[in-house]
């Protein structure tokens, strides 16, 4: 069984193989789509709502809590952009969508500010 959605800027695709019941399957991916729905919620730059569209408008000295999703991958993506030494940058969006490389975000981030 396999189910493929719209979310995250992209399109998300999840197959099963377990060969258990229909029903059980059918469960387990409904589970599995609601799960990439919370993280397109909590983290979805095209939403001024989630945690990631609240950061991108946020001014100098500006704080407020995050979900713990939201918080562990951003921890994380620190983490990888030091051992990378800068190569990984989960802010780049913004100066990527200026050159045309990617879809505007519903929250303009200004380039010059990366």
């Amino acid at each position: 069984m396999k189910a493929c959605r719209p979310h995250l800027g992209t399109y998300v695709e999840i197959r099963l193989a377990d060969p258990g019941p229909e029903h059980a399957l059918s469960a387990a991916l409904s589970q599995a789509f609601a799960r990439i729905e919370q993280v397109h919620r909590l983290m979805s730059v095209f939403d001024a709502t989630s945690d990631v569209g609240r950061i991108n408008r946020m001014r100098p000295g500006d704080t407020f809590a995050v979900h713990p999703w939201t918080h562990e991958v951003l921890a994380l993506a620190k983490e990888i952009h030091v051992a990378s030494g800068g190569l990984f940058d989960c802010g780049v969006a913004a100066r990527l969508a200026s050159w045309g490389l990617l879809p505007p975000a519903a929250v303009e981030v200004p380039a010059s500010s990366l």
